[in-house]
């Protein structure tokens, strides 16, 4: 669980960020409730973190950031995939085209046959 609060019709600009000289952050109040929410670090949604990952591991697994959730990896330790990286990498992915093998074709048919004869 990221922690994260995503808002949309955003007038003015949100400057949270605690790495500022005077560690600064907001406050957002709810116009109905009235709950507060102060904010820690603001993103655009494109390049806010999908994901933290360990800047040693070459695979980027997935890991908790200590900042967030207490027993997670510091947060120095820690590099962050975008969310536009991630729609990226998807798009890449689906974007492959895949095909039967020709030496494969034969036993493809033979078994297709076989299942819609059963």
């Amino acid at each position: 669980d990221m922690n994260q609060l995503i808002i949309q019709n955003v007038t003015g600009a949100f400057i949270g960020d605690p790495t500022l000289i005077q560690n600064t952050t907001e406050q957002i109040t709810g116009a109905t409730s009235s709950d507060t929410v102060s904010t820690y670090r603001v993103f655009k949604y494109a390049d806010a973190p999908y994901y933290y990952y360990d800047e040693n591991d070459v695979d980027e697994k997935p890991v908790t950031n200590a900042i967030f959730i207490p027993g997670g990896v510091p947060e120095s330790d820690l590099k962050y995939k975008t969310y536009r990286d991630h729609e990226f990498e998807l798009n890449e992915e689906r974007s492959k085209i895949r095909y039967v093998d020709p030496n494969y074709i034969g036993q493809f048919v033979d078994k297709f046959k076989k299942s819609i004869n059963a």
